[in-house]
């Protein structure tokens, strides 16, 4: 079974996101995934645009919050970033559990202390939400 809920932001945002998520689903083909919870809220952030939780990883549940003082494309780009990030656990190609002081993508160790910007899973995630934001926002007329 696959729920999504989404809480707080105005009804416009939580559209916005519905619609990003769906889109998303089908063409990181999560579609196929029988189980999955996915959890947004939109509030306000200081530093983030959004950050994902990965809550059970045996019912593949996910807690996601944005900012909801993004503007729409924004909101756009940040939903499919970390629906790359959704992707990335159920296909198992990262582990969120830190094993000693390391961190597991695909079949490699790396520190747990990583830069952001040197970390595997942000460098996908920030080349597939650039391509696949570019392409939906073009869907959509944005």
């Amino acid at each position: 079974m696959r729920v999504l809920n989404i809480t707080g932001g105005r009804k416009k945002q939580r559209q916005v996101v519905e619609d990003a998520v769906k889109w998303s689903i089908k063409k990181l083909n999560l579609h196929r995934i029988r189980t999955l919870e996915l959890n947004f809220s939109l509030r306000k952030l200081k530093t983030l645009y959004g950050q994902l939780e990965q809550l059970d990883d045996k019912r593949r549940e996910f807690s996601v919050v944005l900012d909801k003082n993004m503007n729409t494309e924004n909101i756009i780009r940040t939903v499919i970033h970390e629906m790359i990030h959704v992707k990335q656990y159920v296909r198992k190609e990262m582990d969120s559990e830190v094993i000693g002081q390391r961190m597991r993508w695909k079949s490699k160790m790396y520190p747990s202390d990583i830069k952001y910007d040197d970390m595997p899973w942000e460098k996908e995630a920030n080349r597939l939400e650039t391509k696949y934001g570019n392409e939906y926002l073009e869907e959509i007329g944005i």
